[in-house]
């Protein structure tokens, strides 16, 4: 070996000694005392030991809390969801119940129009272009008397009532009971009205 590389490593190992040297003046007081203590260690790492395991448990309740939180707004999505589905299926059923109503409405109005203008068959309005009539938002119908009155020019035989046709029978006035009913036994009546 050289001279100048044994300087060099004497050198070095004097700067290692200072650096120990260094180490040790710059080591918390604390630490320095804990050193001193093998039970204080044992005890620091005792309680941090602890300390850790509460976090922990916390840690783990705060998780668990994300979780029933994360889980309940998902449950209100989910019930959101279903509220909308009913108020859809509401909406359906609203629209469907005034079609039905509007389609009613056209027809006695229909109705009432042709037994205005004299109809003599009720079963003739279905021929009646109710495309034309029309319900308004206050649920008043307007067109019907136009196509009945265009049922009636188009087939005005609907409208004819025919001569010589028989009226129906009147009933003859009086009180019920008189004349021979009230001689008949209740099993002759029974029997009289299943005949009828």
């Amino acid at each position: 070996m050289t001279l100048e590389k044994k300087d060099q490593d004497d050198s070095k190992k004097e700067g290692d000694k200072k650096d120990d040297k260094d180490q040790k003046d710059q080591i918390d007081p604390k630490l320095a005392e804990l050193m001193k203590d093998p039970d204080a260690v044992q005890a620091l790492l005792a309680a941090k030991r602890a300390a850790n395991d509460e976090a922990k448990q916390y840690r783990l309740k705060l998780e668990a809390i994300e979780q029933k939180k994360k889980e309940a707004d998902e449950a209100a999505l989910k019930e959101q969801g279903k509220f909308k589905e009913l108020a859809e299926t509401a909406q359906r059923e609203k629209a469907e119940a005034e079609a039905r109503f509007k389609t009613k409405l056209v027809e006695l109005a229909l109705m009432t129009e042709a037994v205005k203008l004299g109809i003599v068959d009720a079963d003739g309005i279905k021929l009646a272009d109710a495309s034309q009539v029309k319900v308004d938002n206050n649920w008043n119908v307007q067109g019907a008397k136009e196509a009945i009155e265009a049922l009636k020019a188009a087939k005005s035989y609907l409208f004819e009532k025919k001569e010589g046709a028989p009226l129906p029978p009147a009933q003859k006035p009086g009180l019920r009971g008189q004349g021979k009913e009230e001689k008949l036994t209740p099993h002759e009546r029974m029997m009289r009205s299943e005949i009828k």
